[in-house]
């Protein structure tokens, strides 16, 4: 990459570099008036280790800016391991592929993304949040690092990142609703969250089990033809704790009357897995995002993600209040994402005692601690079963988010956050800590019971 001023395409410019006897052209992947990006290809008289000059000539053949040229070194390491961008291992991300994510309007970046070997498996407007979302495959012989690092260089305005894979965050007392100040009749707190409106990224639901059956309930799937869902377990236990028709269960139903959207995006792998990916999630979002949605729950986790990063900050900017499950993964596991992300409310997970669920991930990104030990929760078909994850514990704080909005719709996110702490009891260290964030989350003296 060459940078300087009035470097102009138009004034015909020509970069070679210098391979005695001769200079040969180098192949121009991005022209921007002041940066230049060249594709220095393969040849066997280029040795690593040593210099050579890279050479820029004008529509004359006159030699621009340094006479000298400007020198170029090869470096020579040794092959790395596979491994997809921030360390992540091979498993956590699709092979062979990366995401691009950039405002929609701004210039095509297909000419660079062809000129440099990717291909274009999908092209998706994220119309509601004003971005636009690509999926390409990687060259032959390119590792998703160094595919991640070229398109950032090649791309600076975009955000680019692997297509990284996300699992379900679960792993049974009734004790959760008198642990968060809940009222025994939903009804008392916002109507039942009457009005009230949440968005679920999940699953496959069941919605025919009889907690659900009844309830207001809008299902899109954003699978792909051909492929099958994973589990309906997990969101339907996510949603009776929702949204669950009330008198259904000793738990589950703590806004009955609310409207629930579920986008479901995980898909069943060979290995009987649910996964789903940066792009699905993406999409979903956005659907959301298009139903002027303003709380959102995301019980599920994985690896940290540049494009998922920046369309969560998108719809954060936009108002939407999204709570996410920190992750089982244990104590010493690293951060779990979206929970980590600054634009989400990250949920931690606790029994009947307000101890921590001892396979919670713990940092400095921990918001809030909920119930999501031995919780009640319906199960596909027509059963219930306890279950335990901060899978189970990022609902109760949705809930409690969406049932202030029902009361005020035009409650703007930062009040919002700053009443959940305020009512929040601390169980660990004064003020936030790395195991409880703020402490254990409490209605609002209206839902109080």
């Amino acid at each position: 990459m060459i940078e300087g001023d009035g470097l102009d395409a138009a004034r015909g410019f020509l970069l070679t570099r210098e391979l005695a006897p001769e200079r040969m052209p180098l192949p121009v992947v991005s022209w921007q008036g002041s940066r230049v990006i060249a594709r220095l290809s393969a040849d066997r008289r280029l040795a690593g280790g040593r210099r050579y000059r890279l050479i820029l000539t004008d529509r004359q053949n006159r030699t621009v800016g340094n006479p000298a040229g400007l020198p170029l070194e090869l470096c020579q390491a040794p092959p790395a391991p596979e491994r997809s961008a921030g360390g992540q291992q091979p498993d956590t991300a699709v092979p062979g592929e990366v995401t691009l994510l950039l405002a929609a309007g701004g210039s095509d970046p297909a000419p660079v993304i062809a000129a440099l070997g990717y291909g274009i498996a999908e092209r998706v407007q994220l119309a509601a949040l004003g971005q636009e979302i690509l999926r390409l495959t990687v060259p032959a012989g390119r590792t998703l690092t160094d595919a991640v690092d070229e398109l950032r260089t090649a791309l600076p305005g975009a955000a680019v990142d692997v297509n990284a894979l996300y699992a379900l965050q679960a792993a049974p007392r009734v004790y959760a609703r008198r642990a968060i100040g809940w009222p025994h009749n939903s009804f008392d707190c916002a109507a039942g969250g009457r009005g009230g409106r949440i968005g679920l990224i999940d699953g496959a639901i069941d919605v025919s089990h009889p907690a659900l059956a009844a309830q207001d309930i809008v299902v899109r799937s954003f699978l792909a033809e051909g492929q099958a869902p994973g589990s309906r377990d997990h969101a339907t236990g996510i949603a009776s704790i929702l949204v669950g028709r009330a008198g259904a269960g000793d738990e589950w139903g703590l806004l009955p009357a609310a409207r629930l959207y579920v986008a479901e995006v995980f898909r069943a792998r060979s290995n009987g897995a649910a996964r789903t990916t940066t792009l699905t999630v993406a999409v979903a979002l956005d659907w959301l995002a298009g139903e002027t949605l303003r709380v959102v729950n995301l019980s599920f986790a994985g690896p940290g993600n540049a494009v998922l990063a920046a369309s969560l900050a998108q719809a954060a900017h936009r108002g939407m209040i999204l709570v996410a499950a920190s992750g089982n993964n244990g104590p010493a596991a690293p951060p779990a994402y979206p929970a980590a992300d600054a634009s989400v409310i990250a949920v931690t997970a606790l029994d009947a005692a307000n101890r921590l669920y001892g396979k919670a991930n713990r940092g400095d990104y921990v918001d809030f601690a909920a119930p999501g030990v031995d919780i009640w929760v319906a199960q596909s078909g027509a059963s219930g079963a306890y279950r335990s994850g901060t899978s189970f514990a990022a609902p109760f704080v949705t809930a409690l988010a969406a049932a202030e909005l029902a009361r005020n719709p035009r409650l703007p996110a930062g009040l919002l956050k700053e009443g959940l702490r305020n009512r929040a009891v601390d169980l660990g260290a004064a003020g936030k800590d790395t195991l409880f964030g703020w402490g254990l989350v409490r209605a609002s003296s209206a839902c109080a019971g």
